[in-house]
């Protein structure tokens, strides 16, 4: 017969990828909405980066590819869900054991939530190899297929602004228009130009030249993500973004862990219970769901600087984190490292309470 400790690891591995796929199907949607607008930016008449805000976005990628557009790169998630939430409960169980035994201190005593935090950074810094080139495939299957703005684009209240994909585009500036005159009439640019003689296909003409990109690869699912990145950027391209990855997982794990037992250590003192097992389905629920939004709080400038490197083009191979860091702040400020947290820390909220139920509801099953 399989040993207590055996089956402990089989329940970590079992519940935990419950757990996780779970709150995967529950996220994803929401999960897609943040990673396209953490790498989507409109330029206001004002030359500074804005991003488009959450409503804009579903509309965005609604149009462009419909419900499905929604649950891009869903397939890898769910995989990397299952791997990710089984293993992160294992560590962090195993961590306290380790714990345990350094500070001799026995199963009946609780740890403090100083030492619990301490078991959820180790058991995200394991965590975060795993989960680098699962969350890269994820990442560039979101936003393969959505416009970006790449350059600045000179803007005059005179000129009409053009839509796209239900946002408004930059309008093309007069000097644009001069300068394509120059070129099909032998005008010259520095040259005045009464509005009269403007032709009515200038800005048009001139708007098609306007520096928008694209993203030019379309990946048809994981494996052809996969691929892909391995013949461009070899096995190290797998792992692009993996130090950005690291400090989020570490750091929120650790605060997502510790955070969930203080707050199910202060339910389980107002009642004068000894565990978590005594707890009802609706604190811990609750406890989920703080530790869901704290964390997601904390980590987030971390996931938006993985986000940078991970969708960077193949030229951008070696775009480092401080690199991507610095690229964030100065096209958008310190709202740019918190692009789609609205979202993000709402879905976090309610995929933590999702796990934690799943997940302590099974415990309770042994």
């Amino acid at each position: 017969m399989a040993s207590t400790q055996e089956l402990s690891v089989l329940a970590d591995l079992a519940f935990g990828s419950i757990a996780g796929v779970a709150s995967k199907l529950i996220e994803h949607p929401a999960d897609t909405v943040k990673t396209v607008m953490q790498t989507q930016t409109i330029k206001s008449p004002r030359s500074s980066s804005q991003s488009i805000g959450t409503i804009e976005c579903c509309k965005m990628i609604m149009r462009q590819e419909g419900p499905r557009g929604f649950f891009k790169g869903l397939s890898a998630q769910l995989f990397g869900a299952m791997l990710e939430t089984s293993a992160v409960f294992l560590m962090y169980n195993n961590a306290q054991t380790a714990v345990r035994l350094v500070s001799n201190k026995p199963a009946n005593v609780s740890l403090s939530t100083a030492e619990l935090t301490a078991c959820g950074f180790l058991s995200g810094t394991g965590i975060s190899f795993l989960l680098t080139p699962i969350e890269l495939v994820k990442c560039k299957l979101q936003v393969q297929a959505v416009p970006i703005v790449s350059k600045r684009v000179s803007v005059v209240s005179s000129a009409p602004a053009s839509t796209i994909f239900g946002f408004r585009s930059p309008a093309i500036s007069v000097s644009a228009i001069k300068l394509h005159l120059a070129a099909t009439a032998s005008l010259p640019a520095s040259s005045s130009l009464p509005a009269s003689q403007i032709p009515s296909n200038a800005f048009s003409t001139a708007a098609s030249t306007a520096p928008v990109s694209t993203k030019q690869r379309h990946f048809s699912g994981s494996l052809d993500v996969i691929r892909h990145t391995i013949k461009t950027e070899g096995l190290r391209g797998l792992f692009r973004g993996h130090s950005a990855t690291f400090w989020r997982e570490s750091i929120g794990t650790g605060v997502w862990f510790g955070a969930y037992e203080h707050a199910c250590a202060q339910m389980r003192a107002r009642g004068n219970r000894a565990s978590n097992d005594e707890l009802n389905s609706s604190e811990l629920v609750g406890a989920g769901a703080i530790s869901g939004i704290v964390a997601s709080w904390v980590c987030f400038p971390a996931d938006a600087v993985k986000t940078r490197m991970q969708t960077a083009d193949t030229g951008s191979a070696k775009l480092g984190f401080a690199s991507a860091a610095e690229g964030i702040w100065k096209k958008q400020g310190v709202t740019g490292f918190y692009t789609g947290s609205a979202i993000t820390i709402a879905r976090s909220g309610v995929s933590s309470a999702v796990i934690f139920l799943t997940y302590e509801s099974l415990k309770k099953l042994l």
